[in-house]
């Protein structure tokens, strides 16, 4: 499902020139929608929501750090 929404525009830029919205961008926040919505339906509490979307963060912040060139400093939070 995720692909299939992403995959509809995947090269389009996140704003259009004049700074609205794009397919691409509406598309993540159907998805992200639906992955919560599910999540609710399948009886996951608030806190394993958060939970599951600190997950997701910590896989992105992990491939964006091993992407990252290696004479670039991180940034620190």
């Amino acid at each position: 499902m995720a692909r299939r929404l992403l995959e509809t525009n995947a090269v389009e830029a996140m704003h259009d020139a004049d700074g609205t919205r794009t397919t691409s961008e509406r598309a993540l926040r159907i998805l992200a929608k639906s992955v919560y919505r599910e999540l609710k339906q399948s009886g996951y509490g608030r806190a394993e929501i958060v939970a599951f979307a600190n997950e997701l963060l910590e896989h992105v912040t992990r491939d964006i750090r091993q992407s990252a060139p290696p004479d670039q400093p991180e940034a620190s939070s």
